[in-house]
């Protein structure tokens, strides 16, 4: 976990069908080696406990357009925080090296540049709505680690580690919002080529294995043609002239609808066919998990017990505490979403609760200095509306007796195995 981003448990399969699975513009070109982007293999799950900052949780309450508890999502690309590449869904941007630029909520886990020292804070964004792989409850986690402006390929020093800390705690350490802001627990693996069929298709002829055949095959023939019955992996399946999925569609703005593939890819666009996909991964992992010679740890399946295990939206973030119908902690990810309506699972604060007011870290950047993408287009309207109506925007003191305020937070995430990178 040193400074990647993750997938809510919902979204995980959203990254495999949009980015990694399909072969391009011509499925049977030679050219096109037998792997998936990045070569990715197995899907890690992941149980995290964040306790945010003092600092990041007053710097980013107000905004309205994420989800309370959480900064805003940084984008990790070999460990280094970089700007998204908004022209290409979300992913990394084509600058390298040490040419590259910083986004300014990158620089603010440090305090760099004038912006304001808030402290490794994890960030969280809703993915889009995706015509091409409609997943729902698909969020986006980013964990900043120690020396966050460095990458793994030009290296991490020990003094930028100890310059610039992280938020990863020690093993055995629970954060708390001030030595450290996340820890994570292994709860187990899952192999994308046995969740998607691929280790179950039968890779011989089937005309092969008539009467005359096996009765003049040695016994060694036998177990070497049962040890090859079925594919071993993705790339035994390709270089056998196979297809995982391919999309023909020329315009996938609404959708995919002219796709070759595998049966579990079918109805790629289709959102109950995705969320059947989840839960099909989900069943799968668990049925792996309950085999003791797994040492895996299984999925929690009531998420009723998962939220009651962790706090009131309206004691972690000053929006839910506010919201005249409240919010509700929803998902695997166990992510606040404000309640417009009276509706399940929404929860209002009570009258023994008083949040406490929080203090902003000093800065000496304009304030349309603090924002990147979408957010830096918000926080300039925002500070329009806010000048037009002469209210004024300033630190409040902290409230008498707090410490920390610590946002405790448990929940199930993921993270793509990714050889030779993580994600």
């Amino acid at each position: 976990m040193d400074s990647v981003t993750t997938s809510s448990i919902e979204g995980a399969l959203m990254y495999l069908q949009r980015d990694c699975i399909d072969r391009g513009a011509d499925p049977t070109d030679e050219s096109v080696n037998c792997q998936r982007k990045n070569n990715v293999s197995v899907i890690t799950f992941l149980e995290m406990q964040i306790v945010q900052t003092n600092a990041a949780l007053a710097e980013y309450q107000e905004q309205k357009y994420m989800y309370p508890e959480f900064c805003p999502f940084v984008m990790m690309e070999d460990g280094e925080c970089v700007y998204a590449d908004v022209q290409n869904n979300g992913d990394a941007s084509s600058e390298s090296g040490s040419s590259r630029q910083h986004p300014p909520e990158c620089k603010q886990f440090n305090g760099l540049d004038g912006q304001p020292h808030i402290g490794p804070c994890v960030g969280a964004q809703a993915f889009a709505a995706d015509m091409v792989a409609p997943y729902y409850d698909t969020v986006w986690f980013s964990y900043p680690n120690s020396c966050v402006t460095s990458s793994w390929k030009t290296g991490k020093s020990d003094t930028c580690r100890e310059q610039y800390p992280g938020g990863l705690c020690s093993f055995g350490t629970d954060p708390d919002g001030v030595k450290c802001t996340f820890s994570y627990k292994i709860l187990g693996y899952l192999s994308i080529d046995q969740l998607v069929g691929i280790t179950a298709i039968n890779a011989t002829d089937s005309t092969s294995s008539n009467s005359s055949a096996s009765s003049s095959s040695s016994a060694i023939d036998n177990v070497q043609k049962a040890s090859s019955k079925y594919y071993k992996n993705y790339n035994a399946f390709c270089e056998a002239g196979n297809v995982e999925f391919h999309s023909y569609d020329q315009d996938k703005t609404l959708g995919l609808k002219n796709v070759s593939s595998i049966p579990f890819w079918e109805n790629p666009s289709s959102l109950e066919a995705n969320i059947a996909r989840t839960q099909q991964m989900i069943a799968l992992y668990n049925a792996l998990a309950d085999e003791s010679t797994n040492h895996m740890q299984k999925l929690p399946t009531d998420l009723d017990a998962l939220r009651e295990a962790n706090p009131p939206c309206y004691e972690n973030a000053e929006v839910c505490y506010k919201a005249q119908f409240g919010c509700r902690r929803h998902s695997y990810a166990q992510v606040c979403s404000v309640c417009r309506g009276q509706r399940d699972l929404c929860v209002r604060q009570i009258s023994s609760y008083t949040f406490p007011e929080l203090e902003k870290a000093s800065r000496t950047v304009s304030d349309n200095e603090l924002r990147s993408g979408i957010f830096a287009t918000l926080a300039t309207q925002i500070a329009a509306t806010s000048s037009t109506s002469g209210s004024t925007s300033g630190a409040a003191p902290i409230h008498a007796g707090v410490d920390t305020f610590a946002l405790v937070l448990q929940g199930c995430s993921l993270l793509l195995l990714i050889w030779p990178a993580l994600r």
